[in-house]
């Protein structure tokens, strides 16, 4: 595959050009004596982002320093647009350019080196001359990352460390949605309009660990303000990019929106003119069961595993392996929480059964201990009118050779879905969870967890050499593929906000809701905006929320479902409420409960045209 960036027309030279350019939205000139590109908004001089156009590209082996002042030249495209070439001397690279794009509505930049090398870290508006460090300087009060994070971090201070990663960056406590737009916006509070940058990447080119905003590197210790950091852009491709010739970074993006929501509906609407990512679904659901209310038995496990804990009734082997939440999945537990829903006349739709139903996770044989008979449940379930999922927990090597996995620094860490082996075992697992055929278990579709656990960094090797969010992306598309040609209207659900996978998952759910408040309504509703932009027309499951609730009036939780998509219940009759330096609180489900639930279910159904009057019933 051809990753280098394409231009878009003929660039001829001008002999002598204008020194300020002006548009409606921006303006910029280029300071000679600091060496640096200067944006000002327009309606805001003091708003601004002031540019160096230094880079870097690390190898493995070296870092990358250039010798000497930079060569800037003055071109046209021909096509309105102004451009700037950057001509470096580099200490790695036999040649090295850097190109600075300004068009109508957005600025763009791309480095085009050539030599022979293995990348470590691409570095966008940081460079080192002659052995001092260079960056770039902040006209904006806080910057906003595309990701979202479990401390429902939404604004960082401008000096600020942010990841979007692959794996769960755990800088601001993990990502809370398995990573999300590659952007970040800059903000100042006294003006409406968002300055943002973000990075476009051709198909099958995301083979990086992530894409960084004030990554320190590690000159910075020498600098005495280094607090300040270098206001720069990173990707981290952890040595596993190999360069023999020529090769042209991915493009980073300046653009212009109104407010945070609208800035990332301009990056994916950017992403989808340059066929960076496919194109939003339309938002009509073809199987109509996909938006059916939910059940989930996970935190009804929670709630009876921390009861056993708390009343001592757990051995000493069940507290030490810590499965004892794990051990709850059961089917008699199963049949009595959909018996429990049913008898209280619940109408939900779609049931899923959580960890850990299988007897290994990385093999989806069900442990009979525990489920004697799963295909005779989920056929009951069917002639019930509910449809199953099954749980899976990615990455996960237990029951595999080692042969089959991942490794870093020489040890198996994870399952290798590149390896052909592994990759069989893997497409033989989704058949037979999904497969009608005798031996099959029938299900009919399956929640992927733990995408978060892929292995990153240097030191990671695997069968196939890829590596990043094109690993993730493979593991999720041998299992998605193989699903619908299995079931054709099988439900794929992923916890992400990254558009990049719009074409790998048909619902999106809104993952665990730890969060810092004592209601996690913020925190829904901050993740489904992103998500309803970025994976825009697929269905957002709102996933359970009670648990993460400290308030006395848990059911208020429900309104915020209804609003937000598709609602969901991981409970069925305990709830269990708890959180750090909370003295935890165990309920058991009222009448009253199990009427609003009821209330909101049905009201769902009917707004969307999916009730029936025998559903469920």
């Amino acid at each position: 595959m051809d990753c280098n960036h394409k231009m878009d027309s003929q660039i001829t030279f001008m002999k002598k050009p204008d020194t300020m350019i002006k548009n409606e939205h921006f303006k910029y000139h280029y300071s000679e004596d600091f060496e640096q590109f200067r944006i000002h908004l327009a309606e805001d001089r003091n708003f601004y982002y002031w540019f160096t156009p230094l880079c870097r590209i690390d190898t493995i082996n070296a870092v990358d320093k250039t010798i000497g002042t930079p060569a800037i030249k003055k071109l046209e495209d021909g096509v309105g647009g102004t451009i700037f070439e950057i001509n470096f001397k580099s200490t790695v690279w036999r040649e090295k350019k850097a190109y600075v794009i300004f068009c109508k509505d957005r600025v763009e930049y791309f480095v085009k080196v050539r030599g022979k090398a293995v990348i470590d870290r691409v570095y966008y508006f940081t460079g080192i001359v002659d052995e001092q460090l260079f960056g770039s300087v902040p006209g904006f009060d806080t910057f906003i990352p595309g990701c979202t994070n479990f401390l429902t971090k939404k604004e960082l201070f401008t000096n600020e460390f942010f990841s979007i990663s692959a794996n769960n960056d755990t800088t601001h406590w993990g990502h809370s949605l398995c990573s999300g737009p590659f952007m970040y916006m800059f903000s100042r509070h006294e003006t409406g309009t968002k300055i943002w940058g973000g990075l476009v990447v051709e198909k099958d080119c995301n083979c990086f660990d992530s894409f960084d905003f004030n990554h320190k590197p590690p000159e910075m210790e020498r600098e005495s303000e280094s607090i300040l950091n270098t206001q720069s852009f990173s990707i981290n491709y952890s040595g596993h990019l190999n360069v023999d010739g020529e090769w042209i970074s991915p493009s980073l993006f300046i653009g212009f929106s109104r407010d945070k929501l609208s800035a990332i509906a301009d990056y994916c609407s950017l992403l989808e003119k340059k066929k960076a990512i496919s194109k939003a679904d339309s938002g009509k659901v073809k199987y109509p069961w996909h938006r059916k209310p939910i059940f989930c038995g996970w935190h009804e496990q929670t709630a009876l595993g921390r009861q056993k804990m708390n009343a001592g009734n757990l051995s000493k082997e069940q507290l030490e392996r810590g499965s004892f939440i794990m051990d709850e999945c059961t089917q008699a537990n199963h049949e009595k929480w959909v018996d429990v829903l049913l008898k209280n006349k619940i109408p939900f739709g779609t049931l899923i059964i959580d960890a850990k139903w299988q007897k290994e996770l990385a093999r989806f044989d069900a442990d009979e201990r525990k489920w004697p008979d799963m295909r005779g449940f989920i056929d009951a379930c069917h002639e019930r009118g509910i449809k199953v999922l099954l749980w899976m927990q990615a990455w996960a090597m237990e029951g595999l050779d080692e042969t089959f996995c991942i490794t870093k620094d020489g040890k198996a860490v994870a399952q290798d879905p590149t390896s052909p082996a592994c990759r069989k075992i893997l497409e033989d697992g989704v058949e037979h969870m999904l497969s009608s055929a005798p031996g099959g278990l029938n299900a009919d579709g399956i929640k992927i967890d733990g995408t978060d656990g892929i292995p990153c960094g240097r030191g990671v090797k695997n069968y196939g050499g890829i590596y990043g969010f094109e690993l993730q992306r493979l593991y999720i598309e041998i299992i998605y593929k193989k699903a619908i040609a299995v079931k054709k209207d099988a439900l794929i659900s992923l916890y992400i906000a990254n558009p990049y996978f719009r074409d790998v998952c048909n619902i999106i759910r809104l993952g665990d809701l730890y969060t810092v408040y004592g209601r996690p309504v913020d925190t829904l509703r901050e993740r489904a905006e992103v998500v309803k932009i970025a994976m825009k027309g697929k269905p957002v499951d709102t996933d359970g929320n009670f648990r993460f609730s400290i308030d006395d009036d848990y059911l208020m939780e429900l309104d915020e479902q209804l609003a937000i998509g598709i609602p969901c219940i991981y409970q069925a009759e305990n709830l269990y409420q708890h959180r750090s330096f909370v003295k935890p609180v165990f309920r058991k489900f009222t009448q009253h409960d199990y009427a609003a639930v009821r209330n909101i279910f049905m009201k769902y159904l009917k707004s969307e045209g999916l009730y029936n009057k025998d559903y469920n019933l």
